[in-house]
């Protein structure tokens, strides 16, 4: 009995060795819209899907790769480019969604990853994002009804993007643990980059023009840096709480403060504003610590600093309104 299990092992084994491990399975095609995704898929085409969705998941772990194709609605109300219907773990890459209401609708689905999208022309959100560990990485949102990215489950991620010219905010997150890296926001209608949560960061940013804040956080333990925001028609760098750390900011040019800083305990370092509507820098903090902050040209105070036991050094301001 013993020789005969030897055997069958042994062509088990060599049958392993020529036939290999298992081949996965390819992503079914996709060339017609709607469809439901049970498994990877790949768009093979542009597609055009007026009055009904684009692709709604039906399975978790999946990957819908739009294969560098456009898939085009025409803005009919609870139309999605993507659907993730509350299943986690999705991907979606590659390619275009436009024209939808949503361009990416993630009520619910953990874990939705957005990679290498252009999400533009959608009558509400580019994407509204309500479960955990939601990211999107160099994903670009323009003109969107709404939002051009919106998060609003915890820990979500926005990594070297690009949101534009979005009726409401270029990225809004209303969730803890937020991060948004080496990411621009350019002429959105209120906010470029906006967070209210706890732990939130901004590790790098450009925020150019937009209609109210360049970059806004409302919550405590903050950290800013890295930040240029010009032209923004309220304050260039704003943060409201306890414990933000705000640092390597140029703010030019904006129609209230360059930087405003609300909250115990902060540090502000290397900051430069010049030309600001209202004051260049403003510090409302007790126990605040100041280094290496220049302000010049502003409208009003260079720099404007109301607390308690507060500490400060290298600070330069000159040639502004009420100097």
């Amino acid at each position: 009995m013993r020789a005969a299990h030897l055997v069958a092992l042994t062509i088990l084994c060599a049958s392993l060795l020529v036939l290999g491990p298992p081949a996965e399975a390819r992503p079914r095609r996709v060339s017609s819209c709607p469809f439901t995704a049970t498994s990877d898929v790949v768009v093979t085409k542009d597609l055009s899907c007026p009055g009904t969705s684009g692709i709604v998941v039906g399975r978790k772990k999946i990957t819908i790769d739009l294969g560098g194709h456009t898939v085009t609605g025409d803005r009919t109300p609870s139309t999605f480019g993507v659907d993730t219907a509350g299943f986690p773990n999705v991907t979606i890459r590659n390619g275009t969604l436009e024209k939808f209401e949503t361009g990416v609708e993630a009520v619910a689905s953990a874990h939705v990853a957005l990679r290498n999208l252009v999400i533009s022309g959608n009558a509400d959100w580019g994407l509204f994002d309500t479960g955990s560990n939601g990211s999107a990485r160099a994903v670009t949102a323009s003109g969107n009804g709404l939002s051009g990215l919106q998060f609003t489950g915890p820990r979500p991620s926005v990594v070297g993007s690009e949101t534009s010219n979005n009726h409401d905010w270029g990225v809004f997150i209303s969730a803890d643990r937020g991060v948004v890296r080496r990411t621009v926001a350019t002429k959105n209608g209120s906010s470029g980059i906006q967070l209210s949560g706890q732990s939130e960061k901004v590790l790098g940013a450009t925020t150019n023009g937009n209609g109210n804040w360049g970059v806004f956080i409302s919550g405590g333990a903050a950290v800013v840096r890295g930040v240029r925001a010009v032209a923004n028609g309220f304050t260039g760098v704003q943060l409201s709480g306890v414990g933000a750390r705000v640092s390597k900011i140029s703010a030019d040019g904006n129609g209230d403060w360059g930087v405003f800083v609300s909250g115990d305990h902060v540090r502000v370092s290397s900051i430069a504003a010049d030309g600001n509507a209202f004051t260049g820098v403003q510090i409302n903090s007790d126990r605040a610590s100041l280094s290496r902050v220049e302000a010049s040209a502003n409208a009003q105070d260079g720099i404007f600093i109301a607390g308690a036991n507060d500490s400060a050094r290298s600070l330069v301001a000159g040639g502004n309104g009420m100097d």
